[in-house]
C-alpha cells in the first residue's frame, strides 16, 4: 500500500478504520489477564495485568504445587510478548525458586513495553525439562489497539483486604495472585469526565448497519490494595498518578517498608504522588514529609512555605484541561475517523459499560463536595517528582473543578508519560538525530568520491589505453571485477579504520543528588555506536529503567521489528540480544532512582570562609560552584576523585556565562547537512491504521523531558538576575559538570565516550 489512494480506497479505509476503534476494546485500557495452567500437581498462575504504557510491565508469575515439595525446585521461566502481524517481540527470562517444604513461590517478570502486545507466551522449564503442558501459548492481553498517549494512568491505593482472595483454578485454601481492578468505577467518574465526552459511548452506522459502540471513556485506573503494590520502583515506570490516603501512607511506612520505599523512589524520579487526608496548616503535612523521608530544618518547622509547599494559583480552577490532553481531542478523534461525538447505541441499557460490559460500580457517584479547606491542596517537589497534599479525606469525591485545578497545576508536561520522558513508544522520534557521537558513523563521502572517480577514470579510458597499448585488451573481463572488489575493500578499511571494533558512547546526564537523605535521582540520555555490538548484550543494574529511543514510528511495516531479549538475575538485567547492533546508532533513556554514598564532603572553619571540599563523588569534577549556609558563592576547577582543595570565592556573572557556554555548546543539534526525511529512503514510507487518539497529539519532543529541563535550569539559572544580580544558588547546594556520572550506568565496561555532559546538582 504504497503512493496514492482513491477516493473509494480511502472511503473503505475509514470504515475499517472506525470498525478497528469500535471493537478494539477500551481506549488506553488496563490490559492483561490472569490465566492458570495445570500438570501434574503443580499450578502456575500468570497475571499480566497493568496498563499500557512505556515503562515496563511488571508480571506476576508464581507456581503452586499441591503437596510440599521434598527438595529445593529451581524453575526458568520465559515471557514473550508480540503481535500476530508484526514480527517484534520482546522476551524477558529469569529464575524462579520453590524452597522445601514450600507450597509455592512467586516472581515478578519486568518486561519492556515500548509496543502493544496483543498475547503473549510463557515457557517453562524445571532443572532443564521443559514442561508443556504447564506452558501457556498464545494468551491474549490486548485489546487490539495502540494505548492513548494523552491520557495519565493512574494508580489507586486501596485498603489492604481482610482475606486475600483465591483462585478457584489452584488447590483450595493457597493464596494467589490479587486480582487487580481494572475498570473505572463510580469513584474516579469525575476525572473522566475532564479526559473523556460526556457520554461515554459514540455512535456510528455503517450502511444501515446496527451501530456498535465505541470505548472513549477514562480506563486508564487501576486499583490495588496497598499489599499487593510493586517492590520495585521500576515497576511503577509506566505509571503518571499514585493517589492514596496519609492512613495508607502510613500503613505502608511501618508493615510494607519496602513496597513503601519503592513508591517513594518512583516518586523522586520523577513520578506524581497524591496524597489525600492532609490539610496545609495542620501536622499531618509534617508527617507526610516525615514518611517521604524529608529532611527536617528546625527554622522553616512552621511554614509550609518555607519548606517548599505551594499553594495552586487560582485561575487553574477555571482552565480547562489543556487541548488536546482533555475530552475535546477525543471528540476530535473519533470524527478522524468518521464517527459523531458523543450519541448512544442503539439498544444500550441504563447501568452498562461501553462495549456490553456490566458496569463495575454498582453504587452512584458520590455527590461532589466543596472544598472546606483553602487552599485545598498543596504540593511540592520531592527530588524529580512531585507530592501532593490533598485537603480533602475523599480524593474522588471532589468537585470536577478542582480536579481540573490539580491536573492544572501538576500541569500537563508532568501528567502525560511522553511529555515527561520526551520519547514515544508510538509514534515517531525525530530528536533521535540531534545527539550523533561526533566523527563516528558517518559515510566516508569525501573517500567515497575520491575513491570512485579515481575507479571511473582507472577502469575506463586509463586501463583501456595502457591494456591497448600492450596489445593484451583481452583482460579488461579481469581488470574490471579485480578493480571494483579492490575499491570495495579500500571502503570498508577505511570505514573500519575510522569507526573500528570498539563502542563509542555519547550521554547527556542530570543528577539531583541529596546528602542529607543519601538519596540520588539520575536520568541520562545515552547514544552508542558500535563498530561490533557486545557479544555479551548490555548489562544495567535492577533499579534502572532502560527507555529505548526509537528513530521510526515502530509501527510501520518496515519500522521497528526487532526481537529483544532481556534476562533478570540478582541485581541486574542483561540486554541480551536485539538491543544494540553492529554499525548502527541506537540511543536510550535510563532513569535511575536509589540511595547511594557519593557526596561532597565539605568542611567550613567559619561563616563566611572559603570552604575546603574533598571530592567523594566517584568521578573527576571539571567544574563546580558551591553556596555555603548563607548563600556564599564558592568555585573550584578540576577535582579529581579523592582529592580536596579549598574553593575561591565565585563571580556570579563569570560563572554564569561559563556554565551558559557550556549547555549552548553541548546542545543536541543535527549535524550539518544532514537530512532526517533521508533515513526513509531505505525503508520506504508504507500507511498503516494508525491509533486516531495519537494523531492530534503533539510530537514527542526532548525538550519536555524531565531531563531536559532539569539540565536547563540548572545550566542557566545563574544567568538570570534577581533584583538586578545574578541569581546565584540556593544555600547548602552545588553545581557540577562532571567527567562522567556516577549514577548513569552505560551496561559496558569497556567504551571511548565524547562530547558528554554530566551535571549533577547536589544539597548537603
Amino acid at each position: 500500500m504504497q503512493g496514492s489512494r482513491s477516493g473509494r480506497d480511502w472511503g473503505a479505509k475509514l470504515v475499517l478504520a472506525a470498525a478497528f476503534v469500535l471493537v478494539a476494546g477500551p481506549l488506553h485500557a488496563a490490559t492483561g489477564r490472569l490465566n492458570v495452567s495445570k500438570w501434574k500437581g503443580l499450578s502456575l498462575a500468570v497475571d499480566a495485568q497493568w496498563l499500557d504504557s512505556g515503562g515496563y510491565r511488571p508480571v506476576k508469575v508464581r507456581v503452586i504445587t499441591a503437596a510440599p515439595s521434598q527438595a529445593d525446585r529451581s524453575f526458568h521461566v520465559e515471557f514473550e510478548a508480540g503481535t500476530p502481524y508484526n514480527p517484534r517481540t520482546v522476551i524477558v527470562s529469569q529464575e524462579l525458586e520453590l524452597p522445601a517444604g514450600k507450597l509455592e513461590s512467586e516472581a515478578t517478570l519486568r518486561v519492556p513495553q515500548y509496543f502493544s502486545w496483543q498475547y503473549y507466551n510463557l515457557d517453562i522449564w524445571e532443572d532443564g525439562r521443559y514442561l508443556e503442558d504447564l506452558s501457556q501459548q498464545r494468551i491474549n492481553v490486548s485489546t487490539g489497539q495502540d494505548w492513548a498517549e494523552g491520557a495519565p494512568n493512574v494508580l489507586i491505593v486501596a485498603d489492604k483486604p481482610a482475606v486475600s482472595p483465591a483462585l478457584p483454578a489452584v488447590p483450595a485454601g493457597i493464596p494467589v495472585l490479587g486480582l487487580a481492578t481494572t475498570t473505572p468505577d463510580a469513584r474516579t467518574a469525575t476525572l473522566a469526565s475532564l479526559l473523556a465526552p460526556s457520554d461515554p459511548q459514540v455512535a456510528v452506522g455503517m450502511g444501515g448497519a446496527t451501530p456498535l459502540t465505541a470505548v472513549t471513556h477514562l480506563a486508564t485506573s487501576l486499583t490495588l490494595p496497598l499489599d499487593q503494590l510493586p517492590q520495585a520502583w521500576i515497576d511503577y515506570s509506566g505509571l503518571d498518578i499514585v493517589c492514596l490516603t496519609l492512613a495508607q501512607a502510613k500503613q505502608m511506612a511501618a508493615e510494607e517498608p519496602g513496597r513503601w520505599n519503592a513508591l517513594r523512589a518512583w516518586t523522586a524520579a520523577g513520578g506524581n504522588l497524591l496524597v489525600s487526608g492532609v490539610v496545609s496548616d495542620a501536622p499531618e503535612l509534617a508527617e507526610l514529609e516525615r514518611l517521604l523521608g524529608e529532611p527536617r530544618d528546625a527554622a522553616a518547622n512552621a511554614d509550609p512555605v518555607a519548606r517548599g509547599w505551594v499553594a495552586p494559583a487560582p485561575e487553574s480552577f477555571k482552565r480547562s484541561i489543556p487541548a488536546p490532553f482533555g475530552a475535546s481531542n477525543l471528540n476530535a478523534a473519533a470524527a478522524t475517523v468518521g464517527l459523531p461525538a458523543g450519541g448512544a447505541p442503539a439498544g444500550a441499557m441504563p447501568g452498562m459499560a461501553p462495549g456490553g460490559q456490566a458496569a463495575a460500580a454498582t453504587q452512584p457517584p458520590p455527590k461532589p463536595q466543596p472544598p472546606v479547606h483553602d487552599p485545598p491542596f498543596v504540593m511540592r517537589r520531592h527530588a524529580l517528582g512531585l507530592v501532593v497534599a490533598v485537603a480533602a479525606d475523599d480524593l474522588f469525591a471532589q468537585a470536577s473543578d478542582q480536579w481540573q485545578g490539580l491536573l492544572n497545576s501538576i500541569g500537563h508536561e508532568r501528567w502525560v508519560w511522553y511529555l515527561r520522558h520526551g520519547l514515544s513508544p508510538q509514534r515517531e522520534n525525530h530528536d533521535f538525530w540531534d545527539w550523533p557521537i561526533p566523527g563516528v558513523g558517518l559515510a566516508p563521502v569525501t573517500a567515497f568520491q575520491v575513491l570512485i572517480t579515481a575507479f571511473v577514470i582507472g577502469i575506463g579510458p586509463l586501463n583501456y589505453w595502457w591494456l591497448r597499448r600492450r596489445g593484451r585488451l583481452h583482460l579488461l573481463v579481469l581488470a574490471v571485477p579485480l578493480s571494483a572488489a579492490l575499491v570495495t575493500m579500500a571502503l570498508f578499511a577505511y570505514a573500519v579504520a575510522v569507526d573500528g571494533f570498539g563502542i563509542r558512547v555519547r550521554a547527556r546526564s542530570f543528577t539531583l543528588l541529596d546528602q542529607r537523605t543519601g538519596e540520588a535521582a539520575s536520568w541520562a540520555r545515552i547514544s552508542y555506536y558500535a563498530g561490533l555490538a557486545p557479544s555479551g548484550g548490555l548489562a544495567f543494574s535492577d533499579d534502572v529503567a532502560v527507555l529505548p529511543l526509537l528513530p521510526q514510528d515502530p509501527n510501520q511495516r518496515n519500522g521497528e521489528m526487532r526481537r529483544r531479549a532481556l534476562t533478570w538475575s540478582a541485581g541486574k538485567q542483561t540486554l541480551v540480544s536485539g538491543w544494540i547492533a553492529s554499525r548502527t546508532p541506537t540511543q536510550f533513556l535510563t532513569v535511575r532512582s536509589r540511595a547511594t554514598e557519593a557526596r561532597l564532603k565539605v568542611k567550613q572553619t567559619s561563616l563566611g570562609a572559603p570552604p575546603n571540599v574533598e571530592n567523594q563523588l566517584g568521578v573527576r569534577i571539571e567544574r563546580l560552584l558551591i553556596a555555603d549556609a548563607e548563600g556564599n558563592q564558592f568555585r573550584a576547577e578540576s577535582l579529581p576523585t579523592g582529592g580536596a582543595q579549598t574553593l575561591e570565592t565565585a563571580s556570579l556573572s563569570d560563572e554564569g556565562t561559563w556554565y551558559r557556554q557550556q549547555y549552548n555548546r553541548l546542545h543536541p543539534a543535527i549535524p550539518p547537512g544532514f537530512d532526517r526525511t533521508m533515513s526513509r529512503f531505505m525503508t520506504g514510507r508504507f500507511y498503516r491504521w494508525t491509533s486516531p487518539w495519537n494523531n492530534l497529539l503533539p510530537p514527542a519532543a526532548l525538550r519536555t523531558s524531565i531531563l531536559e529541563r532539569e539540565l536547563e535550569a540548572a545550566l542557566l539559572q545563574l544567568s538570570r538576575m534577581q533584583g538586578g544580580a545574578p541569581a546565584g544558588l540556593r544555600p547548602r547546594s552545588y553545581l557540577a559538570i562532571v567527567e562522567r556520572s556516577p549514577e548513569a550506568e552505560y551496561g559496558i565496561d569497556s567504551y571511548e565516550e565524547a562530547g558528554s555532559l554530566h551535571v549533577i546538582v547536589g544539597k548537603w
